[in-house]
């Protein structure tokens, strides 16, 4: 991502590959590229390379002189962020350091929200199994798409008004929306059916964040790993289901919670105050997002029978 103009190529910086479609004018007809749960190549392959190829040939027919919107170069480099950091890359700048310093840029100003957090939503999220062969395929439809009426063989043409070739123009399109009243529009029979689905709050945006290495380096690590109590497990500790709830599994012999006294089988149940429901990759994001290294974050626990506070320095 060296000299790379950020405001030109947009997408997903934690990708293992992508690819952009555009004309000479730098219009982007398509892009190419997702990744699900981690797994660089589950959402890729070289049938869809070639479907979407021909599907963007079509297109520059079309459209070979259309312009691109205008807009000013901007480079990784130009954000403050990357500037004052000190630990900044000296080298060759991946992908990932991008989204990881405008990312930082964000928090600067705070612009942070659920919907950066659970960025770049998958086309499963809205119930749509596309076929990674023929792209915009629908191989399989849940709900809420199939509630509002998608079906398996529908090719889909547009998300929110934006034309899709690929799943990734899917996740694109949905990165943008901003939640309510979501127009899918898809070819069936010859002819375009719309189905308009309701998407409000941030849990439809969720996909697992962890394999994202612009993430590995936004704030400090508390060093530990948890799982969300079930419901079962709730009621001897008097817990309900909108409260914070999360055993540690796990610490990390050299973390911040190992050295500040925290164990496997604690149940934390409030950090800084805190006691709603948090899944635990929530609880990670919440600590990377507010705090800073050497800085303490306190932690409720249920350790037993007893209840006590553990201020957990990070590192």
């Amino acid at each position: 991502m060296d000299n790379v103009d950020i405001n030109l190529f947009k997408f997903d910086y934690d990708l293992t590959m992508a690819m952009f479609f555009m004309n000479a004018q730098s219009f982007i007809y398509s892009r190419y590229g997702i990744r699900k749960d981690g797994d660089g190549t589950a959402m890729q392959s070289l049938e869809g390379v070639k479907d979407a190829m021909r599907k963007v040939l079509d297109i520059h027919k079309r459209e070979a002189a259309r312009g691109a919107s205008p807009w000013k170069p901007f480079d990784t480099q130009d954000l403050v962020s990357f500037q004052k950091d000190p630990r900044r890359p000296n080298g060759c700048l991946h992908c990932h350091h991008a989204g990881y310093y405008m990312r930082k840029e964000e928090f600067s100003v705070g612009r942070i929200t659920k919907e950066t957090v659970w960025g770049y939503p998958l086309p499963q999220n809205i119930g749509i199994e596309p076929d990674i062969d023929r792209n915009t395929i629908v191989k399989d439809a849940r709900d809420p798409a199939a509630r509002a009426g998608v079906q398996t063989g529908d090719r889909v043409v547009s998300i929110d008004g934006q034309r899709v070739v690929t799943p990734a123009d899917i996740t694109w399109a949905l990165h943008a929306f901003k939640g309510g009243t979501l127009k899918v529009v898809v070819e069936r029979g010859g002819k375009n059916v719309t189905a308009s689905m309701e998407l409000k709050g941030a849990d439809w945006r969720k996909t697992d964040v962890t394999w994202r290495e612009s993430w590995w380096d936004s704030g400090p690590d508390i060093g530990l790993k948890s799982a969300e109590l079930t419901s079962d497990e709730r009621k001897p500790l008097g817990l309900s289901g909108d409260q914070l709830a999360l055993r540690v599994t796990s610490v990390d012999g050299n973390g911040s919670a190992a050295s500040s006294g925290v164990r496997a089988d604690d149940v934390i149940v409030s950090v800084d105050g805190k006691s709603h429901d948090m899944e635990a990759i929530e609880l990670q994001m919440w600590i990377r997002l507010t705090k800073r290294s050497r800085e303490t974050t306190q932690l409720g626990v249920v350790r037993g029978s007893q209840r006590q506070t553990i201020a957990v320095k990070l590192k």
